[in-house]
């Protein structure tokens, strides 16, 4: 995939390739129904739904929902993204695996609190 002489990019790059980017030659179909109000986006809130079914070549279908949401509140502006699956049948074939993250702005300080559920365990990291 990448040629010539550094190692560390070619190295990150198989990785990559080997785990979640080499699960998407995985993927027969995608199906998305996507549901979103932006009118004041640029304000910072708007909210976005997407349910979406990736179906597997063997037939298997993984489901999912992803939540992206923008408001106000106290003078700042709070951003989220929350993915929340629907089926862990096999967790090891799963391309995109459930996350939280929430980023709080008043510019031009922000705060972000991230939590990852993976494998049946917690992840949570806050970060300045």
């Amino acid at each position: 995939l990448i040629e010539g002489e550094n190692q560390l990019m070619k190295t990150l790059v198989i990785a990559l390739e080997e785990s979640t980017l080499g699960k998407l030659y995985d993927i027969q179909t995608v199906k998305a129904d996507i549901n979103y109000n932006a009118e004041k986006v640029l304000e910072g809130i708007f909210n976005i739904a997407i349910d979406y079914t990736l179906v597997h070549k063997d037939g298997t279908e993984e489901k999912a929902t992803l939540l992206l949401k923008g408001k106000k509140e106290s003078g700042m502006v709070v951003s989220s993204l929350e993915v929340i699956t629907k089926n862990l049948e096999d967790p090891s074939r799963q391309i995109i695996l459930p996350i939280q993250i929430t980023l709080s702005c008043s510019w031009p300080k922000c705060t972000c609190y991230y939590h990852q559920r993976i494998f049946w365990q917690n992840i949570d990291q806050h970060c300045q």
